[in-house]
């Protein structure tokens, strides 16, 4: 819901030369995300469709969410409130990134796969997000 009132995208940038190189990386990234580190947590034979049906979840979450506070915490940051009128930019590079804080995300799940729920990994992942985005 955050998302739709405050980002706009600007996906096709017509001053990004280099969209062309940066759209495939974005998809190497995300596949490797979603199906690599998916079918990486099925070696626990008795969580392989939680852990699958887990790392989607993830994905979808903290894709969102990565959005909005690094937005967040760089406007703290910089101190430019009135700067851009509350609007989040969502270009390639910004989704690159929300890639790879995914990929931070699905790396401590891989320790605790098996010992926590739907709900833990809900407060986990806003947790650790909050705190990746701050870094």
């Amino acid at each position: 819901m955050l998302l739709w009132v405050f980002a706009k995208d600007s996906l096709v940038n017509i001053n990004d030369h280099l969209f062309s190189q940066r759209y495939p990386a974005y998809q190497d990234i995300n596949v490797m995300m979603l199906i690599g580190f998916a079918f990486l947590m099925t070696f626990m034979r008795s969580y392989a469709w939680s852990s699958i049906a887990y790392t989607f979840f993830l994905n979808a979450y903290i894709f969102q969410m990565y959005i909005l506070l690094q937005t967040f915490w760089d406007e703290v940051w910089t101190g430019n409130w009135a700067s851009n009128g509350f609007s989040i930019s969502v270009d390639i590079t910004t989704m690159i990134a929300c890639s790879y804080a995914v990929g931070s995300v699905l790396i401590a799940f891989g320790g605790v796969i098996g010992r926590v729920g739907p709900k833990d990994l809900l407060i986990m992942m806003t947790f650790h997000i909050i705190g990746y985005a701050l870094n």
